[in-house]
């Protein structure tokens, strides 16, 4: 592992250049391995938030990463960490919808949405989850649609688009 948070540190700053940053986790099932365990364990910055990114554009350029999706689900529940949430809601985004902790994760996300302290990119990816469970689960999207509105106010563009898109998309 001591590897691949030396890579990070050394590397990321070669992020435009993501061929370069991904490449390796890419060929080696290990690294990917070790660069998922420095999100779950939470490690100090930088590199939980380089890693989570890392994994972003992974799951982005079709890496299969559904082997984590729980442990990515657990570390939503454990991390206050902006970056990291932002990054694996985007991730549980792109990836189909399963069971685990289900009820505790659409609270979770719900949670996300009404808290202002959180930015507006996390924000905006729990909505668009929200978006999947409410096509599992339509009677959610009055309650969830009440939310969104009610949090609206001072919200950048970007949270008024999720809030057009939720609405086209579950209506």
């Amino acid at each position: 592992m001591e590897e691949v948070r030396k890579f990070l540190k050394e590397n990321f700053r070669w992020a435009m250049d993501r061929s370069k940053l991904l490449g390796p986790f890419k060929k080696d099932q290990r690294k990917l391995d070790d660069l998922v365990q420095i999100v779950i364990n939470q490690e100090e910055y930088p590199l939980s938030e380089y890693a989570s990114y890392a994994l972003t554009h992974l799951q982005k350029q079709k890496t299969d990463l559904s082997k984590y999706q729980k442990q990515f689900i657990d570390t939503l529940f454990l991390s206050d960490n902006q970056s990291v949430l932002r990054n694996l809601t985007n991730i549980l985004y792109q990836q189909e919808l399963i069971d685990y902790r289900e009820s505790e994760l659409i609270d979770l996300l719900i949670g996300f949405v009404q808290d202002p302290s959180n930015k507006v990119a996390l924000h905006v990816y729990s909505i668009y989850n929200l978006i999947n469970y409410v096509y599992k689960y339509p009677e959610l999207r009055s309650e969830i649609l009440e939310v969104i509105d009610l949090n609206l106010e001072g919200k950048t563009t970007a949270y008024h688009i999720a809030r057009r898109n939720f609405i086209k998309r579950t209506t």
